[in-house]
């Protein structure tokens, strides 16, 4: 949780002025990450994967019966293993249980902090892609105990900010935020005087306790809910019936970006672990 008194960065205006030509949106039945679980019962194979990036294979990965990537461009999937403490996660996945293959893919155990040292997630910025989505459950009891990861399209060039790892940010000039950065909503703002109804005042609460993590580029600024395919009739009654659910009551203009440490180098590589097998 954030501190009330914690550090605001000194261009925070600046960049939340410029984030007001953004529609604030969550990504729930397109461009989002399917969250699939798995324990020791679970077939499992070995997942080939296309990019040369410094591995060509992922073994051992427990793929549900049911499981199938987002059918987005970006065909992010995740694999939560139960029994492991595992999760798999893979961009440009195809298939599945009769065979799965990825462009990328990479594992890191569930009881870390969701981030790829070396940078080699399935996210622009190392972080797992199941990481910082919005759950059904999550909604049902009204509570998020987390930061969120949200996309953006004006990601600065050069490198991350921690925590991110990475960053495919290609955006010049001074209103570009860099991947890592963590926004919140001022702590000040009284919520329940908005209006809200329950999810935007859920998704809210977490914004402003928690925050958020800019986490990868995208076309839009959107934050993740976990895509129904995976969890089918979950949502039902807890979100609207859409593509994209609108978070436009939510005031944007009262974010403040925190205190941006200095970027790091966009250099990544392989990390092995003991979820990887690397």
């Amino acid at each position: 949780m954030l501190a009330a008194g914690a550090a605001v960065d000194p261009n925070s205006a600046g960049y939340v002025s410029a984030m007001q030509g953004e529609k604030f949106l969550m990504s729930f039945k397109q461009w989002t990450v399917p969250v699939y679980y798995a324990d020791a019962s679970t077939p499992r194979q070995t997942v080939r994967l296309t990019e040369d990036w410094g591995a060509s294979e992922l073994r051992n990965v427990p793929v549900p019966a049911n499981a199938k990537p987002d059918p987005s461009e970006d065909a992010h999937l995740s694999i939560v293993d139960r029994s492991t403490g595992c999760v798999y996660d893979f961009w440009g996945a195809k298939g599945g249980s009769g065979g799965l293959s990825a462009s990328w893919g990479n594992a890191i155990p569930t009881n870390s902090n969701g981030i790829y040292p070396g940078g080699m997630g399935s996210r622009g910025s190392g972080f797992s892609a199941a990481a910082g989505i919005v759950t059904a459950d999550e909604l049902r009891r009204g509570v998020i105990n987390h930061a969120l990861v949200f996309a953006y399209p004006q990601t600065k060039s050069g490198g991350p900010v921690a925590p991110a790892t990475k960053s495919d940010g290609t955006s010049g000039g001074g209103s570009a935020l860099p991947e890592g950065a963590r926004l919140r909503l001022d702590p000040s703002l009284d919520l329940k005087s908005l209006g809200l109804n329950k999810y935007e005042l859920t998704i809210a609460t977490a914004m402003q306790k928690y925050g958020m993590i800019l986490g990868d580029t995208s076309g839009g600024f959107t934050i993740y809910a976990q895509h129904p395919q995976s969890a089918p009739g979950a949502f039902t009654g807890l979100l609207p019936d859409e593509t994209w659910v609108d978070l436009t009551k939510i005031p944007t203009e009262k974010l403040q970006v925190m205190k941006l440490p200095g970027q790091a180098s966009n250099t990544s590589y392989v990390v092995g672990n003991r979820c990887n097998g690397w």
